[in-house]
């Protein structure tokens, strides 16, 4: 009898406190929910916004004003001080470079709201232009620039120079994506595919070579080579490519008297070294 007891009042203590477990976790409120509503509304506001589909074309257009807002306050603290001796305003640098800016801004606008087909259209427009420039600025005479960068890569046009390679490597581009999307769909060998492309780029990255801006004829060069491997070459002609580049890149800086200065400039300044602080090295040790 006492055991039979027992039994039942230690049945009824253990249904008695699951019951109270049970009443207490549905009362407890969940750790998700909780945490949810204790978020402040600026991070629910950012969830939301990140969410968005536009979120990433946002994010890049941040960034591209952070960094155009620092680059112009580096301009404005790099050039107070030549500036004012110059032109007596410490502003004049300064003022001539936000007004490219915000003439870029506004081209940029303008971009965006164009419809892919025009500037498909365009493009082969453009690539003509950059020839005619490309050709212009090798010209004696006509040209700028050899003397104070080492390379004849500028135009000086109504007073406003410009540099027609960077023109050719946006017009390449765009002309190269047309043409490429436009065979891939019908071409049956890799020469019909890739010949017309290869022969144009050739004469732009000739032209530009010319004008002896080994920068800008590795830049467009990628370019060149980023639209082939989306195109379909294969890696083995990829890889070609890139070692015949890093070959003449070594070729031609060594052989480029200013180029292989900077290189020993800069090697130099690793250590602190700088010899000649009035000559090459007068910009790093700036």
């Amino acid at each position: 009898m006492d055991n039979s007891r027992k039994a039942r009042n230690l049945s009824a203590s253990a249904a008695t406190a699951q019951k109270g477990t049970k009443a207490t976790s549905s009362q407890r409120p969940s750790s998700s929910s909780s945490s949810a509503r204790e978020r402040p509304a600026w991070v629910e506001r950012f969830n939301d916004w990140k969410s968005r589909p536009l979120f990433d074309y946002h994010l890049l257009m941040i960034i591209v004003a952070l960094l155009t807002s620092i680059g112009l306050v580096m301009v404005l603290s790099a050039s107070m001080a030549s500036a004012g001796n110059d032109s007596g305003s410490v502003w004049s640098v300064f003022i001539r470079q936000l007004v490219m800016v915000v003439a870029g801004l506004i081209s940029m606008w303008i971009v965006l709201r164009m419809r892919v087909e025009l500037i498909r259209s365009l493009s082969t427009a453009a690539l003509i232009l950059s020839f005619v420039l490309l050709v212009l600025v090798i010209i004696p005479g006509i040209g700028i620039g050899l003397e104070e960068t080492g390379a004849r890569s500028w135009l000086s046009i109504g007073g406003i120079t410009m540099q027609p390679s960077e023109i050719a490597k946006i017009a390449l581009a765009l002309w190269g994506s047309k043409l490429l999307a436009e065979k891939v769909r019908t071409a049956v060998s890799y020469t019909d595919l890739f010949g017309l492309f290869g022969a144009v780029s050739f004469v732009v990255l000739a032209l530009v070579m010319l004008q002896r801006d080994l920068g800008m004829v590795a830049s467009m060069a990628f370019v060149v080579v980023a639209l082939a491997w989306f195109a379909g070459l294969p890696r083995v002609f990829i890889t070609g490519l890139l070692a015949a580049a890093a070959f003449a890149l070594v070729i031609f800086t060594v052989t480029a008297g200013f180029r292989s200065a900077r290189i020993r400039v800069y090697l130099d300044s690793l250590v602190g070294n700088f010899n000649d602080v009035q000559g090459d090295a007068y910009q790093s040790y700036q």
